[in-house]
């Protein structure tokens, strides 16, 4: 019997700290160094892959190679998508966004023709 994959969540937690939070400290640096836009751009967009970069990390570090497989399953497997949790996931997507429209129209934001 194979013993089971050993997760490390706290340590995924970390590495995403570190990377997202690392480049988005450079990018308010720069932000406030003149002629650097885009420069500050790409940092601040850089820190969103944080959560990328460390499962990658950790999938390169980790010396069981199941855990590629189990990557690989979860990302492209639409066997644990049940219609409550497609519904799940699109609330989350379209709730933020309605609520952001909502409190938008009231403080002057939405209409664009004064």
């Amino acid at each position: 019997m194979m013993p089971a994959i050993r997760y490390s969540p706290q340590r995924f937690f970390i590495l995403v700290f570190a990377f997202s939070w690392s480049s988005w400290a450079i990018a308010a640096y720069f932000s406030h160094l003149p002629d650097r836009q885009q420069l500050t751009l790409i940092l601040a967009l850089l820190g969103l892959l944080g959560p990328a970069l460390a499962v990658l990390v950790m999938l390169w570090s980790a010396k069981d190679r199941r855990l590629w497989w189990d990557i690989r399953s979860r990302l492209f497997s639409l066997a644990g998508i049940t219609p409550g949790r497609l519904l799940i996931m699109l609330g989350l997507i379209l709730l933020p966004l309605l609520n952001a429209v909502w409190l938008s129209v009231p403080a002057g934001q939405g209409n664009a023709s004064n």
